[in-house]
Order: structure tokens, then sequence, then C-alpha cells
């Protein structure tokens, strides 16, 4: 159902004629701040992870094929 939505929306979108119309100044600026709420949100939500994520890319792009043969981490590593 979702997809069909979705896809009718797209459609719509794309197959109209001109609209002759106009995005008012409030329009506008709402517009813009869903934007940075979003890309402030994803900031966010990085920054919590970050240490999370790091270590998962580190072990799944590691060079090394299994840790648990190699014995236990030492200072060095």
């Amino acid at each position: 159902m979702v997809y069909s939505s979705a896809w009718a929306a797209f459609a719509v979108l794309v197959c109209c004629g001109r609209a002759h119309a106009y995005v008012d100044p409030g329009t506008g600026s709402y517009i813009l701040q869903i934007v940075i709420a979003g890309l402030v949100g994803a900031a966010f939500t990085l920054r919590l992870f970050w240490k999370r994520l790091r270590l998962f890319m580190g072990s799944a792009f590691s060079k090394r094929k299994d840790r648990r043969e190699e014995g236990p981490p030492t200072k060095d590593e």
C-alpha cells in the first residue's frame, strides 16, 4: 500500500504540467527548518553512536580473519 501511494505521488509530480504557483516565505522557511533539523538530528545520532560505528566498521573491514584464534588482546594492540 505504501509503495503504491509513493509511486502514485511520484507519477503525479513528474507528469504534471506547469503549476503557475509559488512558495511563500513562510513555507520556504518551514522547509528550510525541516532540512536543517534533519541534518542536525543525523549529526547528533552519528556523534552518539560514533564509537560503536567505528568498532563495527573496524571489525568488518579488518585485515585479520579471525581474532578468536589469536588469543586475548594485549596492550600493544
